[in-house]
């Protein structure tokens, strides 16, 4: 089985558009162990573009934290790359302040095309407009990887309509349960994911 979880690390203010404010990571269990299998560079935020000019009138969409059952393999964008499509309703946090954060922004939840494709191999420093509040993997190279990985899961090769689950945790509440940048705090990190599963 792969699990898919996404950490949101929290940024100064001035990096609201940056590609490297959360990580892909995939996991795979072997033997009743979560093993890290994939960890790429990404993002949870909408750019200063349409954080400034939403698609949607009551603000950009910044995914709310926690864990959606909501996500088929298809297709994003003009160019038709292979992606994870949003089929099932998530929480979203809507920017209609436009400050470039989720504290105090009204919630909604529905079908808002929060896709997770790639970010068209943008720098690390500026998002533009690659999201209006998708999921976005930084690289093609990455995403494509990501893909392949995704598509081994025994679920999906069984039923290609098969509806993955995403979980998106801010980092920095990861941080408080273990400090540090290591292995063994993603590893954990898993681990309590699983459990809520």
């Amino acid at each position: 089985m792969v699990l898919y979880l996404s950490i949101y690390s929290l940024r100064p203010e001035s990096f609201f558009y940056c590609l490297t404010d959360f990580s892909n990571i995939l996991l795979e269990i072997v033997g009743g162990v979560p093993q890290i299998i994939g960890n790429w560079e990404a993002t949870t935020e909408p750019g200063n573009y349409y954080t400034r000019n939403p698609m949607n009138s009551g603000g950009a969409a910044r995914i709310k934290f926690g864990q959606y059952t909501s996500w088929r393999v298809g297709l994003h964008g003009k160019d038709r790359h292979e992606a994870l499509v949003q089929v099932a309703p998530v929480s979203v946090h809507r920017d209609f302040n436009k400050d470039f954060k989720r504290t105090g922004d009204r919630i909604t939840t529905g079908l808002y095309g929060i896709n997770q494709h790639w970010g068209y191999d943008l720098p690390l420093n500026n998002i533009s407009t690659a999201s209006a509040g998708c999921l976005v993997g930084r690289s093609h190279g990455g995403h494509r990887e990501f893909m392949n990985l995704i598509k081994t899961d025994s679920r999906y090769r069984q039923d290609p309509s098969f509806i993955f689950t995403t979980t998106i945790i801010p980092g920095d509440e990861l941080a408080k349960l273990f400090p540090g940048d290591s292995p063994y705090k993603k590893s954990m990190t898993a681990r309590l994911l699983l459990q809520n599963t």
